[in-house]
This record gives structure tokens, C-alpha cells and sequence, in this order.
């Protein structure tokens, strides 16, 4: 009997795990996140390039239910790309639903089991349309090589960086680059196409962010709310 109960845990837990979680939207749209994501940061444009960020944690054993904590947030200073519209500066934080995979930082003052990799001086997110590296990292680019210093920004917006996977395998040139999560300049003040949100939030993100729940991001039009979220189990 105890082996049986046993078993059956095991089974529970295991499909709990490979459940999928659907977001439905005012729209009627369903999108379904990928097998085994718990965690999702669900982008809402409001006014400008103001926007609303849900820190969603799936929780629960047999039964998985979305719990959310709501964040202030900006997105790009020229607002949300329709889908499959985004451009190489345009100023636009593309919508879609993207993975969360890796991070950097400059100063090592949290923790989190989220990979995160400290970037130094010569670190650059190539922008260049043109090159054969265009919206990847570069960790000892050649001279002169062109993209986004993150050192420049170390003290501002980059303290903590979590790299959105758009556009990133492979890169389409032109496409749009260095999409990330970082802290804003100001509120209200929008982006060159990431999604911002305080520092003290950006650093709450990065420690509850855990690669066991396959974390993603889905950024959605301007106008479209989520009606709710659910768990196909």
C-alpha cells in the first residue's frame, strides 16, 4: 500500500510537471506556455510607454493555480510592435511570447538560481544588422565592433540584465536586438525597446526567477488584457 501511494505521488507530481498553462486574453486568444512553465512575466501596455508586468508563479501539487504579484513597468519610448512587425531601432518592445533563459549583472549582491553572468568592460550586445553576430553577446569583440556597451550603462539601467530569447536563434537581421528586462531610467519613461521596471523590482525578479520552472515572458498588444490564466490538468 505505502509503495502504491507512493507511486501515485509520483505520477501526480509528474503530470503536474508536464501540465500546461494557457493564458487567456480579453480578446478570446488562448496561448499556451510551453510543457513545465511555472513562471511567467505577462507585459500589458496601458498609456504611453507605460505598462502593467504580472510576476505569475504557478503553485500547487495535483492542482496548479496562477498566484500573480503586479509590477510598474515601461516598454519601448514608441510603445509594443504587432506581432512579427518589430525592426532594428524602432524603438518598439516586440510582442510575443519569448523564453528566459540567462542573465548578466555588474555587481553580485543578490541570490538566485537563475543563470547569471557577470559582464566586465569590453562586454558588447552586437546590433549590427550587417555582421555575422548581430543580437548576440560578444565578450572580447574586435575593435571598433558597434552594439550596446553594457559598462556604459552599468550604474543605470544594466545593474541586472535578464536577456529576452527574441530574435536570438537564429537572428534574423534587422529583426530587432538586445531585448532584455532591466531597471528603468525613470517611470514613465520609456525604453529603446525592453521592458523596465524599477531596480528594486529588477532585482526581485532576478532572485525569483528558476530555471526549473521554465520561466517566459509574453508581451501583448497594447489594449489586450488577460481575462485569466489556467492549468490544462
Amino acid at each position: 500500500m505505502r509503495r502504491l501511494l507512493i507511486v501515485l505521488c509520483a505520477l501526480v507530481m509528474s503530470y503536474a510537471a508536464m501540465a500546461q498553462g494557457v493564458v487567456v486574453t480579453s480578446t478570446g486568444e488562448r496561448i499556451t506556455l510551453p510543457n513545465g512553465c511555472k513562471q511567467a512575466i505577462v507585459v500589458v501596455g496601458t498609456t504611453g510607454a507605460n505598462c502593467k508586468v504580472y510576476k505569475m508563479t504557478a503553485e500547487g501539487t495535483s492542482r496548479l493555480e496562477w498566484r500573480y504579484e503586479l509590477i510598474e513597468g515601461v516598454t519601448g519610448y514608441a510603445g509594443i510592435a504587432a506581432k512579427d512587425r518589430k525592426r532594428e531601432g524602432d524603438g518598439k518592445t516586440p510582442q510575443g511570447l519569448y523564453a528566459l533563459n540567462r542573465g548578466l549583472y555588474y555587481v553580485n549582491d543578490f541570490t538566485t538560481k537563475f543563470p547569471m553572468e557577470q559582464y566586465y568592460e569590453r562586454y558588447i550586445w552586437d546590433e549590427n544588422p550587417y555582421s555575422a553576430t548581430y543580437n548576440s553577446l560578444l565578450r572580447n569583440p574586435a575593435p571598433g565592433t558597434k552594439g550596446d556597451r553594457l559598462w556604459e550603462h552599468r550604474n543605470l539601467q544594466y545593474r541586472y540584465i535578464v536577456v529576452v530569447e527574441y530574435n536570438t536563434s537564429p537572428a534574423v537581421p534587422g529583426k530587432g536586438s538586445a531585448i532584455f528586462i532591466h531597471a528603468w531610467r525613470a517611470r514613465g519613461k520609456g525604453t529603446a525597446g525592453c521592458v523596465g521596471v524599477s531596480e528594486q523590482n529588477m532585482k526581485r525578479i532576478v532572485e525569483w526567477l528558476d530555471p526549473d520552472h521554465k520561466p517566459h515572458i509574453l508581451i501583448l498588444p497594447k489594449g489586450v488584457t488577460v481575462n485569466y490564466m489556467l492549468y490544462n490538468n
